[in-house]
């Protein structure tokens, strides 16, 4: 048995209406507020739409090259209500709410692990040179991250907080990204040693050209993103 066969919302007073709208609105906004999330896919974001991002944002969306019509359709309607219509499908990532909330894993991961391959060929004496200018080049914010250390042919920075979900981890990729290029062209300018100055170019170029962000892995509790050389 039907309870209500018609709508009388539009038959209350309009103060009444007003009232029930407001609380309506104030509840959503509640829930935004409350939903972390948000706050990870915003900061991802504005970062990959800002000019003085240092690399590439250019992940393929999830999901989207299944045969899967219907959330095809989905990316490209709202691609063109934030008025992207003239950019690709592959950098509309940020646009894809249920992979990017999508949680770790797990175990708690605090670290970043950035191949570079010049570093293959360094001394251990130059590693652990690096490893003080960078962290003595005060650039980065030592509330955010704990230390950034030379391993092998990687540079790793640690994070104080564990990463949380994808939004978060492909946000502090680039953050690290921004961290690192910038560091070593500060490096640049203040190094007197010429064959410790040309490593340093050695490395700087290296981050120039391999700076077309694809993704990411997870292994041993850190995340090692993908990078590929950027086609001119």
């Amino acid at each position: 048995m039907t309870l209500f066969r018609k709508n009388y919302f539009y038959e209350l007073p309009e103060d009444i209406q007003n009232t029930i709208y407001k609380l309506i609105f104030d509840r959503c906004v509640c829930d935004i507020q409350n939903d972390k999330n948000i706050k990870y896919i915003d900061r991802l974001y504005r970062t990959t739409n800002n000019p003085n991002n240092t690399c590439i944002y250019s992940i393929i969306p999830k999901g989207l090259f299944g045969g899967d019509i219907e959330k095809e359709y989905k990316y490209k309607r709202v691609a063109a209500l934030e008025d992207y219509r003239n950019n690709k499908m592959n950098e509309m990532i940020y646009l894809d709410r249920e992979h990017l909330i999508t949680k770790l894993c797990e175990i708690d991961i605090y670290t970043i692990s950035y191949f570079v391959h010049p570093l293959l060929a360094a001394s251990k004496t130059f590693k652990k040179y690096l490893t003080i200018r960078i962290n003595l080049s005060g650039y980065y914010d030592k509330n955010v991250i704990k230390y950034i250390k030379v391993a092998e042919d990687r540079i790793e920075i640690t994070f104080i907080r564990k990463l949380k979900c994808n939004a978060d981890t492909y946000y502090n990729v680039l953050v690290g990204y921004n961290i690192l290029y910038n560091c070593l062209s500060i490096i640049l300018y203040s190094e007197e040693n010429i064959t410790k100055y040309v490593k340093f170019i050695e490395l700087f170029r290296w981050f120039e050209r391999n700076n077309n962000f694809k993704g990411c892995n997870i292994d041993n509790c850190k995340i090692f993103p993908i990078f590929e050389e950027t086609k001119k």
